[in-house]
């Protein structure tokens, strides 16, 4: 489905949104978005699922840590699936999980991994999109055994991550190295791995993979800005430190610092 297609369906707030999409065109691999509250992160991780559902074998996921967090997005879910015709199961006969299943037989899965050892429930499971909301909140060691289950037997299909994130959480230090100290906005760039560090190399590089980060904040989104201008204000009324990471999307405000979320943990 091309990114037109999946324009006349959703309709994309912003700029930053569009080219968050067109980042699969341009067969980016990895891709994460956002970097504030607010500017439709979890809108495009859904949205960004359904590019390929008219693929019958193509199987999908879209992860948050904790199951109360993934109740949230698929609540989400069923405002946007149920209109392309998909049915809901709470556990899919073939993936043993949340999924929809489009009229194609395409199956679009939820998962969470709240502890370390909850990542090997996914071991040997085909997953050609693999999404992350809220990927500060995970470990790296989780997003790297997960990327391993992306993979797909079907020539037809495309294998790509996506993933959305604020600063802070307990991942926050591992995806600023990775996505925003590592890249340019909207810069397409390449890294492979060598003794556990990623390497910056050239597209034409055999083992390299391709890597982006596409910014966006909610000033970005008119349906907020438009409907809701009231939540700007009452962001401005968190503390300095969250005001800065939720409102701004500074990544440096943490620096040295336990995040208050995780601290029992």
């Amino acid at each position: 489905m091309a990114t037109k297609e999946i324009i006349s369906v959703w309709k994309p707030n912003s700029r930053p949104q569009i080219q968050f999409h067109l980042q699969t065109n341009r067969d980016v691999y990895e891709c994460l978005f956002g970097g504030t509250k607010g500017p439709g992160k979890t809108e495009s991780i859904l949205r960004e699922s359904t590019r390929q559902i008219h693929l019958e074998n193509y199987r999908a996921i879209i992860f948050r840590r904790t199951n109360p967090r993934l109740g949230e997005i698929i609540d989400r879910s069923h405002k946007y699936f149920k209109n392309m015709g998909a049915k809901y199961s709470g556990m899919d006969n073939v993936l043993q999980l949340p999924a929809w299943t489009f009229p194609s037989g395409a199956k679009i899965a939820f998962g969470h991994v709240q502890h370390e050892k909850d990542k090997h429930n996914y071991q040997g499971k085909e997953f050609h999109y693999i999404g992350f909301d809220q990927l500060e909140e995970f470990t790296e060691s989780q997003y790297l055994y997960l990327l391993a289950q992306n993979r797909t037997s079907d020539k037809q299909i495309k294998c790509y991550i996506r993933s959305t994130a604020n600063p802070g959480g307990v991942g926050h230090g591992w995806v600023k190295k990775r996505f925003i100290d590592a890249l340019k906005p909207e810069v397409i760039s390449y890294f492979k791995r060598v003794d556990d560090e990623d390497v910056e190399t050239t597209k034409d590089d055999p083992h390299c993979l391709s890597r982006s980060f596409v910014p966006a904040s909610v000033y970005d989104n008119p349906a907020i800005m438009q409907n809701d201008p009231g939540y700007v204000r009452r962001l401005e009324q968190m503390s300095e430190q969250d005001k800065q990471a939720f409102l701004y999307g500074n990544w440096d405000i943490f620096k040295g610092q336990f995040f208050k979320e995780w601290r029992k943990h």
